[in-house]
């Protein structure tokens, strides 16, 4: 069995299959990826932070394999970005904050083209997302202080402004995490509420001028119970489909929540696998979260339907030591999926983008992509070695090729085809785990069209 930690699956043609891949990015700095989409020529767009000095927030352009193209940095005024959006131009629209809330604009290729802030009475002010509108108009949503309030801005293309306003159902605290329009240009937003003292999810509905309709707020006001909504979707149905994280005690899971056009609630669904919601997609067959595994290491991936069902529950670990951590997942034009984040340690972060097929797979995994290519083809000696459970297989690929990775019995039997499939060139690193074997002598063969090597491994239960 292979940990699901992704990287390349492909076929001749991009859309005839899905292609899966899994890479990190990064140097001597910490850096986090915060947000992912895929861009109109079938590559990928990844919205970063770098900690040095002082936060610096970069574009990262990647092809439809992951390979980098370019990298550019857009900020590095110490404030921090949450959200990007592809124009119609190309180009690109990031939203965030660095003291007042800010909208960044860049052509194709991340040169910035204008940059704005926006703010009520010279509050703070923040944006959590930017969403571009049926009309090529920008709204975004967040808050601002004094008290804390949920806050929406809209726009023209050109950042001009054409409405603020900021909403409150509580004294205490109000936040817009995401805005969703519908198809009668309304505009329906969740967050976090406070209730008489209990976090609750937030729902509500604005006009297209911005003024308030209804906010309505949704959990229980039990001991330890608290809740909120990142992500909204609004259905053909006329009904509101919310994905976020609700606490029961010191136990955190994923919420997904029903609600119909006026607020009502009308159910809920929890997984308790995820420790904490942090990112939801939808697709035609449903929909695709991300969020942190009940160890709060691993990235937790759930595929579920329409209606909440779960389909696929997925963990995704790119080393068996580090700390993954998945931001925020989007839909591919291929019916896969597009997850951004970071790996590493707590003082050692990079950039871990996981690009799946549709119902979360990603087979095969690379560690640190870096553009020191390989020279040779090359097999390594797998570690740990012996082992009682995992180990872990790397090798080079010189040229991209058809590659097969196979593991034997001492009665040479296959036991494992870890690898049959084309492979680009780079660093490749496996991971194997044998607990459905006994102990014992196992080996271990790389095959290409000019390359074959094999080595032992020793199993120890």
């Amino acid at each position: 069995m292979i940990l699901i930690c992704g990287i390349f699956y492909m076929s001749e043609y991009l859309y005839a299959q899905t292609v899966t891949w899994n890479r990190v990015y990064g140097g001597s700095q910490q850096e986090y990826g915060k947000y992912g989409i895929q861009t109109f020529d079938g590559g990928y767009i990844i919205l970063a932070e770098m900690d040095s000095l002082f936060r610096r927030t970069f574009l990262l352009k990647l092809d439809q394999y992951g390979n980098k193209e370019w990298e550019k940095f857009i900020d590095s005024s110490g404030g921090g970005f949450r959200c990007i959006q592809q124009t119609n131009d190309s180009g690109y629209i990031i939203a965030g904050w660095t003291g007042k809330a800010r909208l960044i604009r860049t052509n194709k290729t991340g040169i910035q083209i204008w940059s704005k802030e926006y703010s009520i009475n010279n509050e703070f002010s923040f944006f959590n997302k930017v969403k571009i509108l049926s009309d090529g108009n920008f709204i975004m949503c967040g808050n601002n202080s004094s008290p804390r309030r949920a806050y929406f801005v809209k726009t023209d293309s050109s950042g001009n402004l054409i409405w603020q306003n900021s909403y409150s159902n509580s004294t205490y605290f109000t936040d817009a995490f995401d805005v969703a329009e519908s198809s009668d240009n309304f505009y329906y937003i969740t967050g976090l509420t406070y209730i008489n003292g209990y976090a609750k999810t937030l729902i509500g509905k604005i006009s297209n001028s911005g003024d308030q309709i209804w906010f309505n707020s949704h959990g229980s006001e039990e001991k330890g119970d608290a809740e909120l909504g990142k992500v909204i979707f609004v259905e053909s149905d006329n009904l509101i489909s919310v994905g976020g994280s609700l606490r029961d005690f010191y136990n955190f899971k994923g919420h997904f929540s029903k609600y119909d056009t006026s607020g009502n609630f009308i159910y809920q669904r929890l997984y308790e696998s995820m420790d904490e919601f942090h990112s939801m997609s939808k697709s035609k067959s449903g929909y695709s979260m991300c969020g942190d595994d009940a160890q709060g290491s691993k990235i937790n991936f759930i595929k579920i339907t329409n209606e909440g069902i779960e389909v696929n529950n997925i963990v995704f670990n790119s080393n068996l030591n580090s700390l993954d951590y998945g931001n925020s997942i989007n839909t591919t034009l291929d019916g896969g999926f597009i997850i951004t984040g970071n790996t590493g340690m707590e003082k050692n972060k990079d950039i871990l983008v996981i690009k799946t097929d549709s119902i979360g797979y990603a087979p095969l995994q690379i560690f640190n992509f870096t553009s020191n290519f390989p020279e040779t083809f090359k097999l390594y000696q797998n570690f740990p070695n012996p082992f009682n459970s995992s180990t872990t297989i790397k090798f080079d690929v010189y040229k991209s090729t058809n590659v097969k990775l196979f593991i034997y019995n001492s009665l040479g039997q296959v036991v494992s085809r870890l690898i049959d499939k084309y492979l680009l060139f780079g660093s490749y690193s496996v991971n194997f785990n044998i607990e459905f074997l006994g102990s014992g002598v196992f080996y271990y063969t790389i095959f290409t069209k000019n390359y074959s090597d094999t080595k032992v491994m020793i199993h120890l239960k």
